[in-house]
């Protein structure tokens, strides 16, 4: 009961997100149809959450960094060399 309605609310915000993206940063998310952009969301969003970000400004720059392209973001550790 409580992960579908966990899981609802997460669509739903990903949903407002994906279209103030769309909105508000037409250029960076003008190659990803709307599906695509929406994964892109719920994507760098779960990778976020999985980080253990907390700060909601922190988490809301991670989710833009997940989007707008920085590919390997979350996905690869960084090296030093």
């Amino acid at each position: 009961m409580w992960e579908t309605g966990r899981a609802a609310a997460h669509l739903a915000n990903d949903k407002k997100l994906a279209a103030d993206f769309r909105d508000t940063h037409e250029s960076e998310v003008a190659h990803l149809s709307d599906p695509d952009l929406l994964a892109a969301v719920t994507d760098a969003r779960q990778r976020v959450l999985n980080l253990g970000i907390k700060d909601r400004n922190l988490r809301m720059r991670f989710v833009k960094l997940g989007v707008f392209g920085v590919p390997s973001f979350g996905r690869t550790r960084c090296s030093n060399r």
